[in-house]
């Protein structure tokens, strides 16, 4: 990783540092093709959530192809360390998978694009999330099409295709043919469907995990009715 991206993610987790505490669960989700030692990464990504209780998804095999979800413990792992460790070609360790990494060469290198602190998917759904891409080599030399998507149907548990498997596992669909490391860090902060604005007075609910820090909500622009502010 060149010093350009490396200062790109460094801007990322600074931009949401404000919010790190609030964010109590760290989740890994794995798409990726075993070669040798190591799991090169189609897709991943790190999910940052102030809560969710839902179980991880059991490890999916066929041939080389694997997926995976895992919990990260932030009380031993730094999520800004992983994901500089997926990008690396040391890459990162995890128990029971062994080492993950970003397939890069020198021809097509790690890039890492500027953070999209407010993501336009998640504002065409009414959600805020915060994403940090990073790009790696080309995956189609090993995970070959059709091939591929007749590996997953024959498999134990089958799959249609690579682009399903990836949707179940909560990577999202698939886009081009490199390989793919997104940080997504979803909101710490809604305001609730029941608040209504009438004229120039506003009677606002604010959901917010009790990590945020914030003690008192404040309206600019327009008179309060109420405030509610629900910690968790």
């Amino acid at each position: 990783m060149n010093e350009h991206s490396q200062q790109q993610l460094s801007s990322y987790f600074e931009a949401i540092a404000c919010w790190r505490a609030a964010y109590k669960v760290a989740r890994l989700h794995v798409l990726g093709v075993r070669t040798g030692e190591a799991l090169e990464l189609v897709s991943a990504r790190i999910v940052l959530d102030v809560g969710g209780d839902a179980a991880c998804k059991a490890p999916f095999r066929a041939g080389r192809v694997e997926a995976h979800q895992l919990m990260l413990n932030q009380q031993e792992t730094d999520v800004q360390g992983v994901a500089l460790a997926l990008s690396s070609a040391a890459g990162f360790h995890s128990a029971g998978i062994g080492r993950i990494k970003l397939p890069c060469t020198e021809q097509v290198g790690v890039y890492v694009a500027p953070p999209t602190l407010l993501h336009p998917e998640g504002l065409s759904e009414g959600n805020r999330l915060a994403v940090l891409s990073i790009g790696g080599g080309h995956f189609a030399d090993v995970l070959p099409q059709p091939e591929s998507d007749w590996l997953l149907k024959a498999a134990d548990a089958p799959y249609d295709s690579v682009q399903e498997l990836a949707v179940d596992y909560g990577l999202g669909t698939l886009r081009g043919d490199r390989a793919l490391l997104e940080v997504v860090a979803r909101t710490a902060i809604q305001v609730l469907a029941e608040s209504a604005v009438t004229g120039n007075r506003a009677s606002v609910g604010i959901w917010q995990d009790g990590g945020t820090g914030i003690q008192e909500g404040r309206w600019i622009g327009a008179p309060l009715n109420m405030v509610s502010l629900a910690g968790v």
